[in-house]
């Protein structure tokens, strides 16, 4: 295990065996993981080489419970290989009101 508390500690990178995975295999695998943990509201959108998994989340969940969640799946995917990170894919707006006069949110 690395220790994570300095700033000089180097960052965590993923393995050989993750970098010669096809992005198919890759997500297979982690969305393999997500049913096993029984997390099935969530899907692995993609999971790249240097170890970014961008995960969306099915339902609608509160912010401060999906945080939590997200920090076990991080967790989880770190027994794979070293240097996964998980980013959540961005939900859009979901204002009705917004959305029925045509005004459009650019963040």
């Amino acid at each position: 295990m690395v220790n994570l508390n300095y700033a000089d500690t180097p960052t965590p990178r993923t393995d050989e065996a993750w970098r010669a995975l096809s992005n198919e295999q890759r997500v297979e695998a982690l969305n393999r993981c997500l049913v096993h943990m029984g997390r099935s509201r969530w899907l692995v959108e993609s999971a790249g080489s240097d170890g970014r998994v961008v995960l969306r989340c099915t339902t609608d969940m509160p912010a401060g419970h999906r945080g939590l969640i997200l920090l076990d799946i991080e967790e989880l995917f770190s027994s794979l290989t070293p240097g996964l990170t998980v980013w959540l894919k961005p939900a859009g707006d979901k204002n009705a009101l917004r959305l029925l006069r045509g005004i459009e949110v650019k963040a």
